[in-house]
């Protein structure tokens, strides 16, 4: 089951809307079909999806000749004297606590970062999310076409609560003081 859409914002005045999911921003076309156009995955869930994926390239066979080459083991009988071994090997010795073999700990992962916020200038040409775990601020352009390109992002001190848009609805590229209220983006 799939996660559902947290935020949804228009992209100009079209029928293009970007919406959040989980950790993901997702930009569709209310003319065409319902599948995603464009979809925007937030880095570190990408690390994690890209560290499954090798570890699952290093343990299958590179090829399927090598599989067809290697014979599974023949079965082996069960006579009286294994089960007494096996028995004896089950029972934890010299105070070991019972741990199965194969298990490891795993490492705590920090929370997933969900995107919280979602809101686009009146255009449609800039989408600011915010990611509530993390506390990120991330600034994309959009095309018209409903892809996205990743623009900024900071890592705030404190949660965000509402980005709010100037007037002119400009964004400003460089993280200096803004000059005046009425041409810069202010965040609250």
């Amino acid at each position: 089951m799939g996660l559902p859409y947290q935020c949804l914002s228009q992209l100009g005045s079209g029928t293009l809307f970007c919406a959040a999911r989980g950790c993901s921003i997702q930009t569709h076309d209310l003319s065409a079909s319902s599948q995603p156009l464009y979809t925007w995955t937030h880095p570190s869930i990408r690390q994690v999806a890209d560290v499954k994926r090798n570890e699952e390239v290093q343990d299958s066979p590179a090829n399927g000749a090598a599989q067809t080459e290697q014979q599974p083991p023949s079965k082996r009988r069960k006579i009286a004297s294994d089960e007494h071994e096996q028995e004896k090997q089950d029972v934890p010795t010299n105070g070991e606590k019972g741990q199965k073999k194969g298990k490891t700990n795993r490492a705590i992962t920090p929370g997933i970062p969900f995107v919280i916020l979602l809101t686009a200038t009146e255009d449609g040409s800039h989408i600011i999310a915010v990611t509530g775990q993390d506390k990120t601020l991330w600034v994309f352009e959009h095309d018209g076409q409903g892809s996205l390109k990743e623009l900024s992002q900071r890592i705030t001190e404190l949660c965000l609560s509402a980005p709010a848009l100037s007037l002119s609805q400009q964004t400003d590229r460089q993280f200096s003081a803004p000059t005046s209220s009425a041409t810069s983006t202010h965040y609250r």
